[in-house]
């Protein structure tokens, strides 16, 4: 997803995505693409929320708490990444706008 939003953004604006597993990180990407149709097996509650005030739709199978890293330990790393912060700043973080 980062390197379609750093080489193809214009071509995601009103896109629909299929995405595995959706959290946080994943819908504050997706929000800023303006991708409008959105299809996972799986998405966070927080993500679902991100992408609806979007406006895009989304269509699920389950709904869960949180995305774990690997291990199954701990949140995913871009999970933390992502918390608390606005989209903005979240791309600033991850280096996809300057």
């Amino acid at each position: 997803m980062l390197f379609c939003l750093k080489k193809f953004k214009a071509q995601m604006r009103g896109a629909m995505i299929f995405d595995k597993i959706i959290g946080r990180a994943a819908a504050l990407l997706l929000s800023y693409s303006g991708a409008k149709k959105i299809l996972t097996p799986v998405i966070t509650r927080n993500a679902l929320a991100i992408l609806q005030r979007g406006g895009a739709e989304i269509k699920y199978d389950k709904i869960v708490k949180n995305i774990l890293n690997l291990a199954g330990d701990d949140l995913c790393p871009m999970e933390k990444l992502s918390c608390g912060k606005t989209v903005e700043e979240f791309l600033t973080i991850i280096k996809v706008v300057k």
